[in-house]
């Protein structure tokens, strides 16, 4: 049912989206992982030398990822759209308030984004299908 191209976008949008939603959770639990379990995901951070400069270009990897997954939804059955634009709008609202957080807040603070917004991402991805 997908040509060959569209089978290589959906691929293509899975897998950025699933590093999208990685990357995330690794940022939004810094201050646990850097602070209790002495851990770090990404290549060269470091809780003492974590800045500003370092948090701004892994927001702007995943907002990429999730552009390269938002350009895939459109093929994806109207059944599993609605749920994945969801997850898509989630884990961009985290990655908004990831950036809007000073990174020394960012090493001692799990981030989160709150209720209500939530229950509005979702409500919006019910009602339209896109994220």
């Amino acid at each position: 049912q997908y040509s060959e191209a569209q089978t290589e976008q959906l691929i293509k949008g899975a897998r950025a989206l699933g590093s999208a939603f990685q990357k995330v959770n690794f940022l939004r639990d810094l201050a646990a992982d850097f602070k209790r379990l002495g851990r770090s995901y990404f290549p060269g951070v470091m809780v003492g030398s974590f800045d500003e400069a370092q948090k701004l270009e892994l927001v702007a990897d995943i907002d990429a990822e999730l552009a390269v997954s938002r350009a895939a939804l459109t093929l994806l059955p109207p059944s599993a759209r609605k749920a994945v634009a969801a997850a898509q709008l989630l884990f961009g609202a985290l990655n908004q308030r990831i950036r809007t957080t000073p990174a020394e807040v960012l090493i001692e603070t799990r981030i989160s984004v709150p209720t209500a917004q939530k229950l509005a991402i979702l409500l919006r991805a019910m009602l339209t299908g896109r994220a």
